[in-house]
């Protein structure tokens, strides 16, 4: 968590009043809007370079650069001064700046939004991504799979059988191919609340995650995060089938690169894995409910039965 006394030296920073800033979200409640002037808000995020180092920052800044350049509506950077994105205060704690982009989360109980209309256009931001990412070259290059803190660090000592499944991954991982048309920088987070829409158009914000990755990754991400919408049920597989035939439509109507079906299967399981792992080890003790402590509980069973975490597979 970001401490207040941070939170209210960016605010007098930014010349606000932290009465007069709204939370966004942010996994660590870092994220907030900002009204500089009447009728023009910004956003901002504050990091810690011990979690969230500077480098890893700028290589997302300038990813979103490129980005822009290559005709995908993401997010914008926001340079105060020219050329400076990245601004210090208090201790390891930073912040950076983005244009706020228009636009409304999806509601998913709105038939007129949630429908294959949306799902084709989510599929195209994300095909127009990973064909930009293959004529992308950095100069501050985002870290690759291996170099995740879930990898480097001993981080699962005390659990065994999640030991194994991240290092038996590890090895398979190392056995895939990875071509220029395969593997690339990825977004790594594109589920529903990760784009704004706005009259039609389809924002793609937050790219924290972003790293190289199989492309397919990406997709099964967000697969995986799609079919937790839907409750368990008679249904649920249709619905997660007819969301992946439109959101594929999207997909190779800009890029013409051939999914793997069956790749995109193995890295949904993959993505159960590192969900249960991540949120048990990034949680605050004490500030899981009730039924996130449950949700957890039934994850972790269903990665010890094993078979298809969502009950079946994409065909």
């Amino acid at each position: 968590m970001i401490p207040e006394s941070v939170r209210q030296q960016v605010f007098g920073e930014l010349g606000r009043p932290p009465e007069a800033v709204k939370l966004l979200g942010g996994y660590s409640d870092n994220v907030f809007e900002i009204e500089r002037a009447p009728g023009n808000p910004i956003v901002v995020k504050i990091l810690d370079h011990t979690v969230t180092p500077r480098e890893h920052t700028r290589s997302e800044l300038e990813w979103l650069s490129y980005l822009g350049a290559c005709d995908v509506h993401a997010i914008r950077p926001m340079d105060v001064e020219p050329a400076k994105y990245l601004h210090q205060v208090s201790g390891p704690f930073y912040y950076i700046l983005y244009h706020k982009a228009e636009g409304v989360h999806a509601d998913l109980k709105d038939e007129n939004v949630w429908n294959p209309l949306l799902f084709v256009k989510w599929g195209e931001a994300m095909g127009k991504l990973h064909l930009c990412a293959q004529s992308y070259k950095a100069v501050y290059p985002r870290p690759h799979w291996q170099e995740h803190t879930l990898f480097r660090q001993n981080l699962l000592r005390a659990d065994s059988f999640l030991s194994e499944k991240w290092r038996g991954y590890q090895r398979e991982f190392k056995l895939l191919s990875a071509t220029k048309e395969e593997f690339g920088l990825i977004h790594g987070d594109l589920h529903s609340h990760n784009f704004l829409l706005d009259n039609g158009r389809l924002t793609v914000i937050d790219f924290g995650d972003s790293e190289y990755h199989w492309y397919d990754y990406d997709i099964a991400i967000t697969i995986y995060h799609m079919a937790q919408t839907i409750p368990e049920g008679a249904g649920r597989r249709m619905a997660v089938l007819e969301f992946f035939e439109a959101f594929m439509k999207g997909y190779h109507g800009v890029n013409p690169r051939i999914a793997s079906v069956d790749r995109i299967n193995y890295f949904i399981d993959y993505r159960h894995l590192y969900s249960y792992t991540y949120h048990s080890i990034y949680s605050e003790p004490g500030t899981l409910n009730e039924a996130q402590t449950s949700y957890l509980a039934q994850m972790r069973q269903s990665l010890e039965e094993g078979g298809p975490c969502l009950g079946f597979s994409l065909t």
